[in-house]
């Protein structure tokens, strides 16, 4: 949850392997939305015994090298004002709707290893700090463990909607927020979020009567 802002995941959505370009694909990513403006977090997980250093040298490591070269394409390809434009217009334009006007930022989340492998070390732990930057962390697999536990749903962008993988419902989430025709979800989590009514939170006006949000989204939403 870096670069989490103060009104959280937006509709508490996390999607997984969005394709920035050919041979671009993140494993997640999502937006963190203030008052003024989001935060687009792309994620690049590596495998957690992947190394930061050579054994007994603070030299880096190929596999780390190869992880930081993954997010330097990235931030390569976000130069590029027409891809950063793709980025927002085509790909998560539904997620951030009705907020379009908002400034938007590109972050980027590197989890990786374990810390074993630098905490007991002021040089190791330095070096792979001066590869972080004000838009950059590098977070590592058991220092996981110390976020918090919130669960989210996951979903993965299709070509002309978001298919929600998560069949639990979890809370009101994107229902009564995303156009209901760039959504699609499992009979499964329809049936579990008719089950949990009591959960329901987001209230809106239709015809001058209080309905809850959900109950339009799960009218207009198609399923899987």
């Amino acid at each position: 949850r870096e670069f989490v802002q103060n009104h959280g995941i937006r509709n508490n959505l996390v999607v997984s392997k969005l394709k920035l370009a050919n041979q671009l694909i993140t494993d997640f990513a999502y937006l963190a939305a203030s008052s003024d403006d989001f935060n687009i977090v792309l994620i690049e997980l590596e495998k957690p015994h992947s190394q930061f250093f050579k054994i007994g040298t603070s030299n880096f490591h190929l596999d780390f090298m190869q992880a930081l070269n993954q997010i330097n394409k990235w931030r390569a390809w976000a130069i590029g004002q027409r891809n950063v434009d793709y980025l927002i217009e085509n790909l998560l334009q539904p997620l951030i709707h009705p907020h379009h006007h908002r400034a938007k930022h590109i972050k980027y989340v590197l989890v990786f290893g374990r810390r074993a492998e630098y905490e007991d070390s002021s040089d190791r732990r330095q070096l792979i700090l001066a590869q972080e930057r004000d838009d950059f962390k590098i977070i590592t697999y058991d220092s996981l463990l110390d976020y918090p536990k919130d669960c989210v749903y996951v979903a993965k962008r299709k070509s002309n909607h978001f298919e929600v993988i998560t069949t639990e419902f979890i809370d009101d989430g994107f229902f009564g927020s995303m156009p209901a025709d760039q959504i699609r979800i499992s009979p499964e989590l329809r049936k579990d979020a008719l089950a949990k009514r009591n959960e329901w939170r987001g209230l809106t006006l239709e015809n001058g009567n209080k309905i809850y949000s959900i109950e339009k989204g799960l009218k207009n939403i198609i399923d899987i």
